[in-house]
């Protein structure tokens, strides 16, 4: 009986890993040039040009999509510092949750 409960136990933790991996994998950042980057894409945060990484939580607008922040003229944070647009290299936005992980890329070849 003890060891048939010790298997299940097992079985529960392998299941609760691979989905916690799978949702881990979904959604993850992608790191995109902010010349580049969609103006829908939400944003989880912002990488400079020297290296410093700013999480959206820091930047004092709420609205998370790509055209808000760095559409605007500067990007206040909430500490009161100012960033400009300019000096943002990279976006990291969401991860496409939605894509199915077993489609072919267009471009492979069979």
């Amino acid at each position: 009986m003890k060891a048939v409960i010790q298997v299940l136990t097992l079985i529960a933790l392998s299941f609760a890993f691979n989905n916690s991996a799978n949702a881990q994998s979904a959604e993850a950042d992608i790191k995109v040039p902010a010349t580049r980057v969609e103006a829908s894409a939400q944003v989880n945060a912002l990488e400079l040009y020297d290296g410093e990484t700013i999480n959206v939580v820091q930047i004092r607008r709420r609205n998370n999509s790509a055209g808000s922040i760095l559409g605007a003229s500067q990007i206040e944070l909430n500490n009161g510092e100012i960033v400009y647009p300019e000096e943002v290299r990279y976006a990291l936005v969401r991860g496409d949750s939605n894509k199915n992980p077993h489609q072919k890329n267009p471009h492979q070849q069979n």
